[in-house]
């Protein structure tokens, strides 16, 4: 699908503003291959999965973009697998109503990241599942746990020190993946020039 015919479907979505909307169609602005890769990154998705379908409809004549997709969604398939694979000597820390720009509530340390996921369907509630290398070197007080997790299945805090954190997923209440972080500081893996840190303004209204 074109740049064009996707943004025509889904340009709602992108800019929630009606005003704003307005002003684009009487100026006649339609974003770029590139402009509408970016709009489609900053926006809220109902899940990773949603905005991954998007940026694979953008039928692009442009093979930097294309691989810059490929790549991005790749490196994010990639990085699940990684957090939610169990190896020793990682542990998986449980937090609810966790995300992105907001920190949750401790739900507990596990041994098994899948111990960890059922935990966090089970609650009902956004959660996160961070993955942890832990070290002896150093004794580290960790937070309560919260009151409903069964006791046969968590960590106590003389197990292990939480020294530093690989990655992790965040979840919907009802398993769907919303987001994933990678441990990278602002500026991410990429750099500048990609898609995913760039940002589009938006002509508005004088």
């Amino acid at each position: 699908m074109t740049a064009s015919e996707l943004w025509d479907e889904i340009k709602e979505r992108l800019v929630p503003s009606v005003t704003v909307r307005k002003y684009l169609e009487e100026i006649g602005w339609e974003p770029s291959d590139f402009e509408l890769a970016v709009l489609i990154h900053r926006a809220e998705h109902a899940s990773l999965a949603e905005e991954w379908g998007l940026l694979r409809r953008l039928d692009t004549k442009d093979k930097v973009l294309a691989a810059q997709i490929e790549g991005y969604i790749h490196d994010q398939e990639r990085l699940i697998k990684e957090v939610m694979e169990e190896e020793d000597p990682y542990i998986y820390a449980l937090r609810i109503n966790d995300g992105p720009t907001q920190e949750g509530e401790s739900a507990g340390y596990y041994l098994f990241s899948q111990q960890a996921l059922a935990v966090g369907l089970w609650l009902k509630e956004p959660f996160a599942i961070h993955k942890y290398e832990p070290f002896a070197e150093e004794t580290m007080e960790l937070p309560d746990f919260v009151s409903r997790i069964p006791d046969d299945i968590r960590l106590t805090p003389e197990e292990f020190d939480v020294n530093q954190r690989r990655g992790c997923v965040y979840y919907a209440k009802d398993g769907t993946i919303t987001d994933v972080w990678d441990g990278w500081p602002a500026g991410g893996p990429y750099g500048k020039g990609h898609f995913t840190e760039t940002t589009v303004e938006l002509p508005t209204p004088s």
